[in-house]
């Protein structure tokens, strides 16, 4: 697996296919639920249902060369774990969407509308560890910036409502962080704060 693509390290890149994988083969799968549609579904699921396993699969190993080159430590291990489950849930649902594939036109109907619960509870499980691991995934790279920018923006707002001046002009050395190009933790130990 390579660990850059067109540059850019793969981890980043490769996740998205996942992201929307998982919660589009999860709702396919409680759509099996219906004996009609499953008719239907079935087919193009399990395809589906095949790709998620493969992108999930691809996206731990790219996330564990990423890794390897973060200095992150345990922070990532809530987000690692989750991802480990996402993909033991993918891969055992798209073996259970290929034998349900292969065996549609064999199975009595009771032990199809069995195996149909079965998949969609996977399926369920697979959104739901899909929205944990993105989650702890995007609090890991977002959160400490947007939670910079966002006390630069209410300093920037309390330092212009208590200085009594008007808007636009500001004290020589109070310039923002924004002004100076520069982030707010740069600007925070220039200005002495």
């Amino acid at each position: 697996m390579p660990e850059k693509i067109a540059g850019l390290p793969a981890h980043p890149l490769i996740i998205h296919l996942p992201i929307v994988l998982g919660p589009v083969v999860g709702l396919l799968c409680l759509l099996l639920l219906s004996p009609k549609l499953r008719k239907k579904l079935l087919v193009p699921t399990a395809a589906l249902g095949v790709l998620f396993a493969a992108s999930a699969i691809a996206a731990v190993i790219s996330g564990e060369n990423f890794l390897a080159v973060l200095n992150i430590g345990e922070a990532i291990k809530e987000h690692a774990d989750a991802a480990r489950t996402l993909r033991l849930l993918a891969i055992v649902l798209a073996v259970l969407l290929v034998i349900f594939a292969a065996l549609r036109n064999k199975l009595p109907a009771l032990a199809a509308s069995g195996l149909a619960v079965v998949v969609a509870a996977v399926g369920v499980a697979a959104i739901g560890f899909t929205v944990k691991t993105g989650h702890e995934g995007a609090t890991l790279v977002w959160k400490q910036q947007f939670d910079a920018a966002e006390g630069a923006q209410q300093q920037s707002r309390s330092g212009s409502d208590d200085s009594g001046e008007d808007e636009g002009s500001s004290k020589e050395g109070d310039e923002s962080a924004e002004d100076m190009d520069m982030s707010p933790e740069e600007h925070d130990a220039m200005q002495g704060g």
